[in-house]
């Protein structure tokens, strides 16, 4: 992608070099020059800023996802009109979608789809809770941190699910990914949580098998099929995946939003159980069975007896003693050397299922840590490359998620102060303005309140003075 100018947009957000680019958006990473840090704006092309459609979808998105505050979905920072230009500020994940992990990785590890589909169903769930829909789930809007954190982004789509509101587009107009969407989306029809699941489903799919399960020559090829073909048999899903992911799969592609899971809740709790019902892929060696040659006998010329020299006896009983001492010494040999697999930055199950396919044993313990999420691998004993014994142990340490801290009380300081104080105790904030007689750039209010327990990089709200009410 070419490189862009850099401008400022706002009077704050130096622009940089694009990073995405979609039918109606150019997404771009940028510099706060307030809050001192990376994050990615979201630009309004031109054409589409006369269209009041388009404009109010893109004013929708942010206002629907940043009511999501979720370590699973990209946080909105700020939203703003400059002139002719309309952008949204967001959180910046430094990391490739999992569309990108997919066309260069190929199928992925089905421990790693259960865990990525397990924040996504969580990240849903939280959205769900507050009425947020995202119409749009694909591999291309699920980005993969450098820590291993999903992150769900592109709420371009997203739209509050009030009674009676099913739809921001013209009549008949699909809206979403046609390889991803719903029968129900396909038909115009309204959507609701479990539209979202059925996209999941197609995801989980595709990251383990490679393909979609319903494709077409066209766009309104791929919708009809969606609403027309039949649902993948959960045998024939076996073929490239377990049976209790084929199970989960099966029932989230189901036509009827009924027949699927009634929450993302639900499909969380299966996928975690699908989790510990894991069972080793190899079982215990079969035995080494060494059987040795007869030892032949002279057969005499003058009778037709079978008769043995006199040195016979001598000869038998030293072929023997050779065959013992093989036989011993492969018997009592060290097991065949195995390399200890790199676990660092995996998620436990899948680095388990490493350290087992290796033919190894893992010792799990866990500790707090400030840049990986609960779950993750945080350090290994021995070190990858590490030569052991078949049966010999790696310890492994995972993280039990961020430490925690209290939240300090910023009211009533300048926003530069606020910051300082919040990037001291690694908190991230969110800053909202609202008119006040306040001095310009003062602290009204926060979430959480002064002295609530919280973790590392739980996102606190600010409301800052935009200035005197005019």
């Amino acid at each position: 992608m070419a490189r862009s100018a850099s401008r400022l947009l706002g009077d704050r957000y130096l622009l940089g070099e694009p990073v995405g680019e979609g039918a109606t958006c150019t997404v771009s990473r940028a510099y706060d020059r307030v809050l001192r840090r990376t994050v990615a704006v979201k630009v309004l092309k031109p054409a589409y800023a006369l269209d009041r459609e388009f404009l109010a979808r893109f004013y929708a998105e942010a206002r629907a996802a940043a009511t999501v505050a979720h370590p699973n979905v990209a946080a909105i920072h700020d939203i703003l009109s400059d002139g002719d230009s309309h952008a949204i500020v967001m959180e910046y994940v430094d990391g490739p979608s999992l569309g990108t992990v997919l066309a260069r990785d190929g199928p992925l590890p089905e421990a790693d789809v259960v865990a990525f589909a397990r924040q996504i169903a969580q990240a849903l769930a939280v959205a769900n809770e507050r009425g947020v829909l995202h119409r749009d789930i694909k591999p291309g809007n699920v980005l993969l941190a450098a820590d291993g954190v999903v992150k769900v982004v592109d709420f371009g789509l997203a739209k509050t699910a009030a009674p009676g509101d099913f739809t921001i587009t013209r009549p008949g107009h699909m809206v979403g990914s046609a390889h991803y969407c719903s029968p129900e989306q396909a038909q115009g029809r309204p959507v609701t949580a479990a539209s979202d699941l059925y996209s999941l489903g197609i995801v989980i799919y595709q990251l383990r098998s490679g393909e979609v399960p319903f494709a077409g020559e066209s766009e309104l090829a791929v919708a009809l099929a969606q609403v027309q073909a039949p649902v993948p048999a959960a045998a024939d899903l076996q073929a490239f995946m377990s049976p209790g992911l084929a199970a989960i799969v099966h029932r989230l592609l189901q036509k009827d939003p009924a027949s699927r899971y009634a929450s993302a809740n639900e499909l969380d709790a299966d996928l975690a159980a699908l989790e510990r019902a894991r069972t080793p892929a190899f079982g215990p060696e079969a035995p080494t069975i060494v059987q040795a040659r007869p030892v032949p006998v002279m057969r005499a010329r003058q009778s037709h007896a079978y008769v043995v020299p006199a040195w016979a006896p001598i000869a038998l009983a030293a072929t023997v003693a050779v065959l013992l001492i093989v036989v011993a010494a492969f018997a009592l040999r060290p097991k065949a050397d195995v390399r200890v697999p790199d676990l660092r930055g995996r998620t436990e199950t899948s680095a388990l299922k490493a350290v087992e396919v290796a033919g190894l044993v893992s010792a799990v313990s866990h500790r707090a840590d400030e840049r990986l999420r609960s779950g993750m691998v945080v350090a290994q004993a021995p070190a990858p490359g590490a030569m052991l014994r078949k049966g010999e142990s790696v310890s492994v340490v995972v993280s039990s998620g961020l430490p925690p801290v209290a939240v300090p009380g910023v009211v009533g300081r300048s926003l530069a102060e606020a910051a300082r104080t919040l990037a001291a105790a690694k908190l991230g904030i969110r800053v909202a303005a609202r008119r006040s007689p306040a001095r310009l750039g003062t602290v009204l209010a926060q979430r959480p309140a002064p002295g609530t327990p919280g973790q590392r990089r739980t996102v606190t709200l600010e409301t800052i003075s935009a200035g005197p009410v005019p």
